[in-house]
């Protein structure tokens, strides 16, 4: 569609024509669209063999695409070994995300054992390259010791570059760092405006976050109406922190009316997702 009225039939022809002469890259595309129905009637074996030839020229997307179909049985027998092996191929030739995949197939312990190490060294590989995703998990491995020993300054250096990208979770994390001063200066002006980046797109965590700024005046001047409202928010999306405040304050009566049914409400949500302190508070109130 560059230049020319876009014709997904023209466009599947062209690729069959270079197909045919053995140029991956039109193997590849032909084999993608045979899959899609894309220009032409969908084919989803016809489409796998276009992709197993292309692959065999050592094609890293063509090989990407490959393993997914043997992963889970699109146009090929399911086969999860021989797709994870095409998984491998695509990370050696640096598919950034096939790097992550395969990160992830080792953290979880999916076609393979589980192997933090060498699910850190894939992360940091797919990182190299402009994947927010893969630099949040990055930093996130620093930052908690997962596969690799503890820094703080490598954990800020990678939430930064995926905030930037606009990562919304690695920038409530880097928010986190700047209000903590872990891996760099102290600065709670910059943790209200990540916690305010993060909260965007209305992420529960974030919401919440960004409501404690504001009942705490960190980088901002209080308001405590402005920061219950978002802690709500928060505990109406299901944040267990911001249900167990919420619960606190009706119990307490701190910038809401003292209302044990709706502390008991808040406290017995939050327990139900895990939160010992809500528990306790249930304990004490009888229930």
């Amino acid at each position: 569609g560059k230049g020319v009225p876009k014709d997904d039939a023209r466009a599947f022809y062209w690729y069959s024509q270079g197909a045919a002469s053995g140029n991956a890259d039109a193997m590849r595309e032909a084999g993608l669209a045979l899959i899609d129905g894309r220009g032409t009637p969908k084919d989803e074996s016809r489409g796998a063999a276009f992709l197993h030839a292309a692959a065999e020229q050592d094609d890293p997307d063509a090989q990407y695409q490959l393993a997914l179909l043997y992963i889970y049985g699109i146009g090929l027998p399911e086969d999860r070994a021989t797709g994870f092996g095409w998984l491998q191929k695509a990370a050696n030739g640096d598919h950034e995300i096939a790097q992550y995949r395969l990160a992830r197939a080792y953290h979880k312990g999916f076609y393979v054992p589980q192997d933090e190490k060498k699910a850190f060294y894939w992360t940091e590989k797919a990182a190299q390259h402009d994947f927010a995703e893969a630099r949040y998990d990055l930093g996130m491995r620093y930052r908690t010791g997962l596969g690799v020993p503890k820094d703080p300054a490598k954990a800020f250096h990678w939430h930064l570059l995926a905030a930037e990208a606009g990562h919304r979770d690695a920038q409530s994390a880097l928010a986190f760092l700047y209000e903590q001063g872990l891996g760099t200066r102290k600065d709670p002006k910059k943790a209200f405006y990540w916690y305010t980046e993060g909260a965007r797109d209305g992420d529960p965590t974030a919401l919440f976050l960004l409501g404690n700024c504001y009942l705490s005046g960190t980088g901002t001047p209080i308001d405590k109406k402005k920061g219950l409202a978002l802690v709500r928010e928060a505990a109406e999306r299901g944040q267990t922190g911001a249900q167990y405040l919420l619960g606190r304050c009706h119990e307490t009566g701190t910038g809401v009316p003292k209302d044990r049914t709706q502390a008991i409400r808040w406290y017995t949500l939050a327990a139900g997702n895990g939160d010992p302190e809500a528990q306790k508070r249930l304990n004490a109130m009888g229930r």
